[in-house]
């Protein structure tokens, strides 16, 4: 019986465990996720077809073990696609709880001034010992105090009368912006 149970190839194993571990360090690891989806899945799918199909035709122990490895594959592959998903959700929230501080410092500006401040260096010494770097890259914020008119860099999340929005980048183009008025994060390019 021990016999009939399909070998699980080493490299495989560790490049799901790399895949899942760089997507807990770094966004730009994120880029594997569309490898994954894009080639990955579509080969396991086309495999399992092939195999499942030669398994009914003829059941042979060659062609059982084939399929078994086959399912053991594909399940690697969606446990490298959810390590990589888990990986994202984890790299924001790092971004979200990096940038609290500033989001605080500029409600309490708000609160005691009653207007936001034009850019987060008015919040240093007062109201934050230092603006917090973004954990994805090390740079500055781009801290942006609301405009009634879209004729600024960020048209989108940094039109309105009164508020402000944080954004850090994390791969590539792709932004993460915290908006004052809605109190919620959300990506972006």
């Amino acid at each position: 019986m021990i016999s009939d149970m399909p070998r699980i190839p080493l490299r495989s194993l560790l490049l799901t465990l790399a895949v899942c571990i760089l997507s807990h360090l770094s966004f730009s690891a994120q880029a594997l996720s569309l490898f994954v989806l894009v080639i990955a899945v579509p080969v396991m799918a086309m495999l399992l077809l092939i195999y499942g199909i030669h398994l009914l035709r003829k059941t042979t122990p060659e062609r059982i073990l084939k399929f078994k490895t086959t399912v053991i594959q594909a399940l690697l592959v969606a446990v490298s696609l959810a390590g990589t998903l888990h990986g994202q959700r984890h790299l924001y929230r790092k971004v979200e709880t990096t940038m609290q501080p500033l989001i605080d410092a500029a409600e309490a500006f708000h609160a005691k001034t009653g207007k936001y401040p034009d850019d987060s260096d008015r919040l240093v010494p007062q109201h934050l010992a230092e603006i917090p770097a973004c954990p994805v890259n090390g740079r500055l914020p781009h801290y942006m105090k609301k405009q009634p008119n879209s004729f600024i860099p960020f048209p989108g999340p940094a039109v309105g009368d009164d508020g402000f929005i944080v954004t850090c980048y994390t791969m590539m183009f792709w932004k993460y912006t915290y908006d004052s008025q809605t109190h919620k994060w959300f990506g972006w390019d």
